[in-house]
């Protein structure tokens, strides 16, 4: 996921500093979650998604991602693990 938050926040066109002060925290607090180094509280995860205006879900996947984990659940589901 720390990858797809720094992927969302460049797209966005904002900098770890903004996104920071959008969530009155600090800028070290979003280098970590973007480095993996502190996980997101749901609390968060909902105003990621506010900020860039996507299902809080994205966050964790994108579209080709999400097809995936839902193909091998399916796959997993009929005793076949992919």
């Amino acid at each position: 996921m720390n990858n797809r938050i720094r992927k969302l926040r460049e797209e966005a066109r904002l900098s770890q500093a903004e996104i920071a002060t959008l969530l009155h925290v600090d800028e070290a607090s979003v280098s970590r979650w973007e480095g993996g180094s502190r996980p997101l509280s749901p609390a968060v995860i909902e105003k990621l998604a506010k900020i860039f205006k996507i299902p809080s879900w994205q966050l964790f996947f994108d579209r080709k991602g999400l097809r995936h984990l839902t193909s091998r659940s399916a796959d997993s589901s009929k005793g076949v693990l992919a």
